[in-house]
């Protein structure tokens, strides 16, 4: 959401912003619960379900960063 933020804003102006953001991303290495993911949240001593909400919270109780009335910079 910073990424996107600061693109939003600065983007107009010909600044570009790279982002790097580490953690886990919905794929079958982290989604399956026979896959790594699964190992890792056994080896933390928790389901993968659980281990997985941890790792990314519903989008509900997240922060908005950025006005919904802001004007996109780009497609």
């Amino acid at each position: 959401m910073l990424g996107k933020s600061l693109a939003e804003e600065f983007g107009p102006l010909g600044v570009r912003v790279n982002t790097v953001s580490p953690g886990a991303v919905r794929t079958s290495v982290w989604a399956d619960p026979d896959g790594f993911g699964g190992k890792v949240a056994a080896r933390a001593g928790m389901d993968h379900a659980t281990f997985w909400n941890s790792c990314h919270p519903p989008s509900s109780v997240l922060p908005r960063t950025a006005s919904p009335n802001r004007k996109k910079s780009r497609p």
